[in-house]
C-alpha cells in the first residue's frame, strides 16, 4: 500500500488571466471564503448542468464555514485593467479583474478537490472568456 502525502496546510494560488469576483454586488477583499464560494457555485452548477448530477449531498454551509477560517498568508494580488467591445451593446465595456499571486494557510484537505478541479473550469466572472484562470503552488 502507498503512503499518501499529507494534505498541505499552505497553498499559493497564482491567477494567470485576471479574477473577477463579486459577493452581494460588491466586490471584496479576496479571502479564502469568498475564493471557495466562488468556485463552489461555478463547479455544482457546471456539474448540475451539464452532466446532470445531483449535488444536494454537498454541504455546503460546512464547508463554507470551515473555508473562513482558512487565513491568507500573503497577496501580491494587483488590480489590471483592460476592457473589451461589445458589439451587441456597441460600446466598450470593463474587462479587467485581479492578477498575481496569493497564499492561504490553514487546514486544506476538505477543499483540495475543489481547488484542483478549480485549475480546469476557472473561477469567478467571464470566465466563459478565459478569465479566473490559475494554477496552486503547494
Amino acid at each position: 500500500m502507498l503512503n499518501a502525502c499529507p494534505p498541505p496546510e499552505k497553498c499559493t494560488f497564482r491567477f494567470l488571466t485576471r479574477l473577477e469576483l463579486k459577493e452581494k454586488s460588491r466586490y471584496p477583499d479576496i479571502r479564502f471564503g469568498v475564493l471557495f464560494r466562488a468556485l463552489l457555485r461555478r463547479i455544482t452548477t457546471l456539474a448540475h448542468l451539464h452532466c446532470g448530477i445531483d449535488c444536494s449531498g454537498i454541504d455546503f454551509a460546512g464547508l463554507s464555514h470551515a473555508a473562513d477560517e482558512i487565513r491568507t498568508v500573503s497577496s501580491n494580488l494587483s488590480y489590471e485593467y483592460a476592457e473589451r467591445y461589445s458589439n451587441r451593446q456597441k460600446r466598450r465595456m470593463p474587462f479587467g479583474g485581479l492578477i498575481g499571486d496569493i497564499t492561504f494557510e490553514g487546514d486544506l484537505a476538505p477543499f483540495l478537490p475543489f481547488i484542483r478541479l478549480g485549475e480546469w473550469v476557472n473561477v469567478g466572472k467571464k470566465t466563459t472568456f478565459g478569465l479566473g484562470r490559475y494554477e496552486i503552488r503547494g
